[in-house]
């Protein structure tokens, strides 16, 4: 029997490292920061040419529903069913009910791809086989992430360490590691079987219930009693809110990957950024000979290594500065040392309280 593969696309975080832009009402996924879709749309795009799909699960907010769908009408993506969560709960509570639908749905059999709606990945249609062949030469009783071979000693990202092979294909994981300093990230890069923690994964929907089932048990019942509870609509599933506010928030590696001893990692060669931050997408961009990134209604003189964006239509005027962030929307402006883009976070929760 053919196995299902059904991507999962993460579309429910906030993205609050790219305020003022990135805003609970169009966080960072949903915006075309790079080029002429969204990071959304980009996902979408990308795993719709993934050969043995025939269905795409979105996982996202629900009051995102609407601007969801206008998007996925806008690249004229096919067969998308979408998770409406009723409050966010971080990811491995996403996946489990993306993972109880296919199980429930397609059976033991199928498989997920898992991947988040907000990173840039390049290659083209070099991903669709990048994914098609992780399926067929992976393990298949592992829980399956992709580690981005590193081109350089980044600080802003976390680690997987791989240890022994398990196939010519595929490594069990040592250990993830968080966010290290430069010296360590650049031991990191020198000893070449460290890999960006990319946040894609690929597994059995069983497996992956399973192991949550094993290792945090309260995230796995849960979400099982929040599915059982749902409203299944024609083409999305509205997750019951009572009961899915009541679920512990964590993450999938530290709900799962850290504790499980399933773990594998693949080696992913491709151009990869989570554009994390404004850094990021300053990393990202197409720049001037100088190294500036500029958007909309933007004057510069003498000026390099900036990322300068108008969103709002006012002239953004700039002279003799190096490595600063500008971001001028109708709501807000921001001005900030490169240096210190992840700190964006903070004014947010700042604003907030």
């Amino acid at each position: 029997m053919k196995t299902q593969m059904i991507p999962v696309i993460l579309a429910g975080g906030s993205g609050t490292r790219l305020w003022p832009l990135s805003k609970k009402s169009s966080p960072k996924q949903f915006l075309k920061l790079i080029g002429n879709h969204s990071l959304f749309q980009e996902a979408l795009l990308r795993v719709k040419e993934i050969p043995s799909v025939k269905e795409i699960l979105v996982v996202i907010n629900e009051s995102h529903y609407f601007i969801c769908q206008d998007q996925i009408k806008e690249v004229e993506a096919e067969n998308v069913k979408m998770i409406l969560e009723p409050c966010s709960r971080n990811t491995a509570p996403a996946i489990a009910l993306a993972a109880h639908s296919i199980h429930k749905r397609f059976g033991s059999h199928a498989k997920m791809v898992v991947l988040p709606a907000d990173h840039l990945i390049g290659g083209g249609s070099e991903f669709s086989n990048v994914i098609q062949t992780a399926a067929e030469r992976g393990k298949e009783d592992h829980l399956m992430t992709f580690g981005v071979v590193p081109s350089s000693p980044k600080t802003g990202y976390g680690y997987i360490q791989a240890a022994t092979p398990l196939n010519n294909f595929c490594y069990k994981v040592e250990k993830f590691i968080e966010k290290p300093d430069e010296k360590l990230a650049e031991s990191f890069l020198a000893a070449k079987n460290y890999y960006w923690n990319s946040g894609i994964f690929l597994f059995h929907a069983k497996t992956y219930l399973d192991e949550l089932k094993k290792n945090s048990f309260p995230i796995y019942q849960t979400t099982l009693n929040a599915f059982h509870a749902s409203e299944m609509k024609e083409d999305f599933l509205r997750i019951d809110e009572k009961t899915f506010a009541k679920c512990p928030s964590d993450s999938i590696d530290y709900a799962v990957m850290e504790k499980t001893d399933k773990a594998a990692v693949i080696p992913f060669n491709l151009p990869w950024n989570d554009l994390g931050c404004w850094a990021s997408v300053a990393d990202a961009g197409e720049s001037d000979d100088k190294n500036n990134v500029i958007r909309g209604n933007v004057i510069l003189k003498d000026c390099e290594g900036c990322l300068l964006t108008s969103e709002s239509g006012q002239l953004v005027a700039t002279i003799g500065v190096k490595d600063l962030i500008v971001v001028c929307t109708p709501e807000a402006i921001l001005v900030a040392d490169k240096a210190h883009a992840q700190e964006v976070k903070a004014i947010v929760k700042s604003l907030n309280s």
